[in-house]
């Protein structure tokens, strides 16, 4: 009952004054029921915002998303670097147990090998994270793969799929999280690559020279085979090298597993690719530089104005000379290099399986000392 009426039937006029007590009622209930009207409409127009009202909460809506934005954004970029790392870690933990039953650490690539007993064995692109996939928890992937074929040939092995259908899936440990978005475009991508070293950087019998991969007629016999030219991949001082350049293991890092670049992050992140493209990296392509690199490259090189062509430059492969400060050198190409799409630095897994990482501004010198194995650095 509304407040008009219950007031009514509560009021009652009495006695000589009745007409005038009966006048004043009347009086009485009619504020009140312009009052409650009133009141009504009041109540009927909050039901909603002003401008003023909505304007406020967006602008403290906006505010609040504006502080959170940046901190969901790192937390994710963490989750995201924290991924990349243990992958590292499984890279490594696998080259270990491939260490421990081979004899040897993977090769680099088997480009130019001169092993001849094993060439119908292994073809010259086969090595790298091909030969670790049984310890890394993809042996059906490697009973598939025909080693004796190039990964882009596309003949059906017994199985009925050609090693390129085989290696154009991604496989997750040898993907990086934070990877370029246009990593789609090369078929098998992946985001890692195994350390060569310094290329060619066995030219100078001086220790403390700077070797940033000068051209090369030999080395120092330290892999077990002196080639007489290095065109295929070059030589490398690391501890993953090519099969023609001999062989490593973990008891000829003499530098220290510790001290010793294993595998390192080489993401699609390259800039300036004259094919438009932004990497190559490949985890099925035991082919320089698509699976291995070097580290007389700068750490977090991304610039590749001459695209992947280890012909033009200072190094071993060189067939065109230009100075080392070109940017068309191979040294400066950061398509031969380890890069990160994480900002700040490189993750990289070392010879000890830890995984670490590296700032991009580390000392050229030191970040030399720790591609190499055996060079007392």
């Amino acid at each position: 009952m509304r407040l008009a009426e219950r007031t009514r039937a509560r009021i009652r006029p009495r006695g000589k004054d009745q007409n005038q007590d009966s006048i004043s009622a009347e009086s009485y209930l009619r504020i009140l029921s312009e009052h409650e009207a009133m009141f009504s409409w009041c109540r009927q127009s909050r039901l909603g915002f002003t401008l003023v009202e909505l304007l406020v909460v967006m602008a403290i809506i906006g505010l609040l998303v504006g502080l959170l934005l940046p901190a969901v954004q790192s937390a994710r970029e963490a989750a995201r670097r924290a991924s990349c790392s243990n992958n590292l870690h499984q890279i490594a933990l696998a080259t270990h147990l491939f260490e421990l039953v081979m004899g040897r650490l993977p090769f680099g690539t088997r480009h130019g090998q001169v092993d001849t007993s094993s060439s119908a064995q292994f073809h010259n692109f086969y090595g790298s994270f091909l030969e670790i996939l049984p310890y890394i928890e993809q042996d059906p992937i490697a009973r598939q793969y025909d080693p004796s074929k190039s990964y882009s040939d596309t003949t059906p092995n017994a199985g009925g799929l050609s090693n390129a259908e085989i290696i154009s899936r991604p496989l997750p440990v040898f993907s990086c999280p934070s990877d370029g978005n246009r990593r789609t475009r090369v078929s098998g991508w992946g985001s890692y690559s195994f350390s060569g070293g310094n290329n060619g950087s066995d030219s100078y019998a001086d220790p403390t020279c700077v070797y940033y991969g000068y051209p090369i007629e030999g080395n120092t016999g330290r892999n077990h085979y002196v080639p007489t030219k290095n065109w295929e991949g070059g030589y490398h001082d690391g501890a993953i090298i090519n099969s023609r350049d001999g062989y490593t293991n973990l008891s000829l890092i003499f530098d220290g597993t510790s001290n010793t670049l294993l595998a390192g992050e080489t993401a699609h992140v390259l800039e300036q690719m004259p094919d438009g493209n932004n990497g190559i990296t490949q985890w099925g392509a035991a082919h320089y530089p698509r699976s291995h690199v070097s580290t007389n490259v700068r750490l977090g090189t991304r610039a590749s104005p001459g695209g992947c062509n280890p012909n033009i430059g200072s190094g071993p492969m060189a067939r065109r000379w230009v100075p080392l400060e070109d940017p068309l050198n191979w040294i400066n190409n950061g398509c031969f290099g380890f890069r990160s799409a994480h900002p700040g630095g490189v993750n990289f897994a070392f010879c000890d399986g830890s995984v670490r990482l590296l700032n991009d501004s580390i000392d050229f010198r030191t970040y030399m000392a720790l591609g190499s194995r055996a060079r007392n650095d």
